[in-house]
């Protein structure tokens, strides 16, 4: 699994606002400077990623996404052609016909509109056979990982949280200890709540 980048880097928005934001796990270098740049000509979708990024599950259930889709490419891209005519029922099938046609028409934000649809997803997931054996390792692996700073300190993983910690220590600018998760939830209150002593004094040693 892609390495998580805790740590997050300010952004000046054109509308004269800034805002922290992390980068997308698995994105490399030259796409985070291209997409820094694009998400500070448009400040409605910089807040929207940089909500997205404090979302836990949401991140997580993209993560997993992207790695079956990452699956199914290479296999297309090799002509399997088990994968393929998986794929060509699929668009022929009267229920998901219209799906398969919004996509090509709206393309990734249509993707994601239905990405959303849980009982469409699930069943596209039993048509193609579930989740490929390939890929359950991964898929367990970013599962196990803490996605959010908050996340790690409510299973008391110490380790992401003073790799952060030293990662944010050059530069405060990308440290922020107290800030809330999509649930409203700090850092301190999860250790607290789920009573991981280390970290709390952890995270009080470092306000």
């Amino acid at each position: 699994m892609a390495h998580l980048r805790l740590e997050k880097e300010l952004l000046n928005l054109s509308d004269g606002t800034s805002i922290r934001i992390a980068r997308t796990p698995g994105m490399g270098d030259k796409e985070w400077q291209d997409t820094k740049k694009y998400l500070e000509a448009n400040p409605e979708e910089a807040r929207r990623m940089e909500t997205f990024s404090r979302d836990a599950k949401a991140v997580r259930a993209w993560m997993q996404t992207q790695a079956i889709t990452e699956y199914y490419n290479t296999r297309l891209s090799n002509g399997d052609e088990v994968v393929t005519n998986k794929f060509n029922a699929l668009e022929k099938n009267p229920e998901l016909a219209a799906i398969f046609e919004d996509i090509k028409r709206g393309g990734n934000q249509a993707a994601m509109q239905h990405y959303h649809n849980e009982p469409l997803m699930l069943k596209i997931s039993r048509a193609m056979g579930g989740v490929p054996e390939e890929v359950t390792t991964v898929i367990k692996d970013i599962q196990s990982k803490p996605i959010t700073l908050q996340e790690a300190c409510l299973r008391g993983d110490m380790k992401t949280l003073e790799d952060y910690l030293e990662a944010t220590a050059a530069d405060k600018d990308k440290r922020d200890i107290d800030e809330k998760d999509a649930k409203g939830i700090s850092c301190l209150a999860y250790a607290i709540g789920a009573n991981r002593t280390h970290v709390v004094k952890k995270l009080l040693e470092n306000k």
